[in-house]
């Protein structure tokens, strides 16, 4: 069950890895990292969809995140969760998502923008 806590843990070690402090969720994550109310059920994931927003090349990026805090890596074993590195193109949006976007920072500072719930691409 993944907790607001746990996204900042993930968001924190893909901060140290990348050096980057900036990122976009686009996954259930956006929940429950946002809403005060969350449906249990949107807590049954273990995973966060994450990309760096300011970086050159946001693919290197997301194979860093995946190389070490991804399904099945030490992390994951460890924590019971983990952070997939993703891209823009992941999650398809409006053009306009980001002038809805909501900020989301962690209780340490990192910034991470979240789209507004319904730009999320419904789950398949």
């Amino acid at each position: 069950m993944l907790r607001r806590s746990d996204i900042d843990h993930i968001l924190r070690a893909a901060a140290s890895l990348s050096g980057y402090s900036r990122f976009v969720m686009v996954d259930t994550g956006v929940v429950i990292a946002t809403a005060r109310h969350i449906p249990a059920v949107m807590m049954m994931t273990e995973e966060s969809d994450i990309y760096a927003e300011d970086t050159a090349d946001i693919e290197l990026v997301s194979d860093l995140i995946d190389g070490s805090i991804w399904r099945y890596s030490l992390f994951h074993k460890t924590f019971g969760y983990y952070g997939d590195g993703v891209s823009p193109s992941t999650a398809v949006m409006p053009v306009d998502w980001r002038s809805r976007a909501v900020e989301y920072v962690t209780p340490d500072g990192l910034a991470t923008a979240a789209p507004e719930r319904e730009d999320l691409p419904s789950p398949n």
